[in-house]
């Protein structure tokens, strides 16, 4: 289903690096094992957001965590982040 833009949502935050050349290295790394990642585009701060999921509930977003944690594909370092679009 699509993410309405415009509404509070919830990402699953794998990374956080500093450069576009380090996030496509990491997306490429998670997209080798099977997961789609992308750069949040309007998360808040100077570093590069490096989503695994996009939620529009907590429970949604927490869910899917532990799926990903217990599946063992990621390690337990990964956050949720709410994002709140500007008006």
């Amino acid at each position: 289903s699509t993410i309405d833009s415009t509404k509070k949502r919830y990402e699953i935050i794998a990374a956080e690096p500093k450069t576009q050349k380090e996030a496509d290295k990491v997306i490429k790394n998670f997209q080798s094992i099977g997961i789609a990642a992308h750069v949040v585009k309007d998360a808040p701060g100077k570093r590069k957001k490096i989503s695994l999921g996009t939620y529009d509930t907590e429970g949604g977003v927490t869910s899917a965590m532990n799926d990903l944690i217990k599946s063992g594909k990621v390690n337990k370092d990964i956050w949720q982040l709410q994002i709140n679009p500007k008006k």
